[in-house]
């Protein structure tokens, strides 16, 4: 159970676009300087599929890449790749079970794998959805470093690797 509660956490990363990224592990996003993506449910919609189909293939630098600014800025992205290899995140597919709007920056998500479900938010950030990164891994990474998440992870039953 606890498994399946970190794969789909990891969902909440990954609910963004990756226009105007680079696929080079070391380089940060950077965001497009014009909107790419439509602030609609639809332009949503596509970023969250995106979202799920990254963490089932476990692209996981490529998921970090549609964190919003602040997770992106909390924690590193060469670090995270570190931690979701470690922790064994992903490797299942994942379906949208359902998303709405809330407002016209804000979509939520709906994730499901093996008759469990999660929801997640989305943003609208710089012109793209963004995954706006839950508090439980923001937690995980307080010092910054894979080896303390993977810890935490572990001690509260959340990192099966």
């Amino acid at each position: 159970m606890k498994r399946l509660i970190v794969t789909v956490s990891a969902i909440a990363f990954l609910s963004a676009c990756s226009s105007g990224t680079s696929n080079d592990p070391d380089s940060p996003a950077e965001p497009s300087p014009t909107p790419t993506e439509p602030q609609t449910l639809e332009g949503a919609r596509e970023v969250a599929k995106e979202a799920a189909d990254r963490i089932g293939a476990q692209d996981f630098a490529g998921s970090w890449d549609q964190w919003n600014k602040a997770g992106q800025a909390a924690v590193p992205r060469d670090e995270y790749v570190k931690y979701a290899e470690a922790c064994k995140l992903g490797g299942v597919p994942l379906k949208i079970d359902d998303i709405r709007m809330e407002g016209d920056s804000k979509a939520v998500v709906r994730y499901e794998f093996a008759g469990f479900k999660q929801a997640r938010t989305l943003i609208y950030e710089d012109g793209h959805w963004r995954a706006k990164v839950t508090n439980e891994t923001l937690g995980y990474f307080k010092g910054g470093k894979a080896k303390g998440a993977i810890a935490a992870a572990k001690a509260d039953g959340g990192c099966t690797g």
